[in-house]
């Protein structure tokens, strides 16, 4: 059995509606609005940062390689020369293209060999830099 819900035209009488009105209904999606779009532009922060960490992350890698390569080299090989400096390009990732560059400075019996990378991320110039020592081979 269903109660019909009717209204007295009588103004003492209060009437009760079901449902919610167009003012409420708009404060509600400018509000849903504001959070979405501070969602997206979290969700761009984000993808910023994990391309720039992806770009630091191939520039550890070119690194490490070109000082593994200089460690196997002999000690009077002429990549461990102390004339100029050396450079070359490493690699390119994407339209990245890290250079890698290595100065040698020669002591009594070792050499002290100070390898870079650089990169540009977002138009800054960026680098990565290590020194490891070269003993003089027995």
């Amino acid at each position: 059995m269903r109660l019909n819900r009717t209204t007295k035209t009588n103004p003492c009488v209060s009437r009760t509606d079901d449902g919610f009105t167009l003012i409420e209904i708009l404060i509600a999606m400018s509000i849903f609005a504001v959070g979405i779009l501070a969602v997206a532009t979290m969700q761009t922060t984000a993808i910023n940062g994990n391309s720039s960490a992806r770009k630091h992350t191939e520039a550890s890698i070119c690194l490490s390689d070109q000082v593994e390569t200089l460690m196997t080299l002999t000690y009077k090989a002429p990549e461990l020369d102390e004339d100029d400096p050396h450079t070359a390009v490493a690699g390119q990732e994407g339209r990245t293209t890290y250079t890698t560059g290595w100065v040698v400075e020669t002591k009594d019996d070792f050499k002290r060999v100070t390898v870079t990378v650089n990169w540009k991320d977002r138009g800054n110039a960026r680098s990565k830099a290590i020194d490891f020592i070269k003993p003089q081979d027995l």
